[in-house]
């Protein structure tokens, strides 16, 4: 903050303070691209890529979301994928493996509660009855 003194056509001194004022704005976008790479004869596509932005389940550990780098190759058999926190920029998750050793454990949960809710348990006393 600096003062001056001015002096006014009718001579009266004051005195002026000057303020410097910052604003600053931090823009965050939410874009992502995803391309898919199909071939005749193959029933899924042999490539697939991801990159953006995605909303994370923890709001409170990840509050801006996180941008995930996904690229999932058939052909080469190779599953890459790096997620980066949008607030401090560091890696919260890194895979890089082939795409046959990986579990997509999407598929593994929805087989378990198929298999719990198709087959269930069988009562105890059905059993003694059957044999």
């Amino acid at each position: 903050m600096r003062e001056e003194r001015i002096k006014n056509k009718s001579k009266q001194t004051g005195i002026r303070k000057k303020y410097k004022i910052e604003l600053e704005d931090k823009i965050n976008p939410r874009d992502s691209i995803e391309a898919k790479q199909k071939r005749p004869g193959y029933n899924r596509p042999i490539k697939e890529v991801f990159h953006g932005y995605k909303p994370s389940k923890d709001k409170e550990k990840y509050p801006l979301g996180v941008t995930e780098h996904r690229v999932i190759d058939r052909i080469e058999d190779r599953y890459d994928q790096v997620v980066k926190d949008n607030l401090t920029g560091e890696i919260c998750h890194e895979e890089h493996e082939p795409l046959s050793e990986h579990k997509n454990r999407k598929d593994d949960k929805n087989k378990t509660k198929f298999k719990q809710t198709k087959i269930g348990k069988i009562p105890e006393d059905w059993a003694e009855d059957s044999g």
